[in-house]
């Protein structure tokens, strides 16, 4: 499984995650730090791969256009780079049961949880 990472998130994030989240890749490894959204889900659906965002927008084209298939979005207002990685973390294993499943389209992680 690939979790793209969105231009919104720290490049470290995919590597600080390579272990919980096997196939973490962020947009500028890609050469698609300044593609647009349409462009990140498209390159998703092609490859299989969960979009990792804060960008509500990804949320709404799941739901409107079905594309990305899979997005992980994190709502966890404007907080830190470690302070993702630790959600991320801590929430890791229901990540990768969202990934798998096949009716899930959208895993919104709140902040304060």
């Amino acid at each position: 499984m690939i979790f793209l990472f969105d231009a919104n998130l720290s490049h470290r994030l995919a590597a600080a995650l390579a272990v919980e989240l096997p196939g973490a890749v962020h947009v500028a490894d890609l050469g698609l730090m300044s593609a647009d959204d349409a462009t990140i889900a498209d390159w998703a659906v092609g490859n299989g791969a969960v979009v990792v965002t804060r960008d509500s927008d990804f949320n709404d084209m799941a739901f409107t256009r079905g594309k990305p298939r899979k997005v992980v979005w994190l709502r966890l207002g404007n907080s830190t780079t470690e302070v993702l990685l630790l959600a991320l973390r801590r929430h890791a294993a229901e990540i990768r049961r969202f990934a798998e499943s096949e009716d899930a389209v959208v895993l919104t992680i709140i902040g304060g949880d």
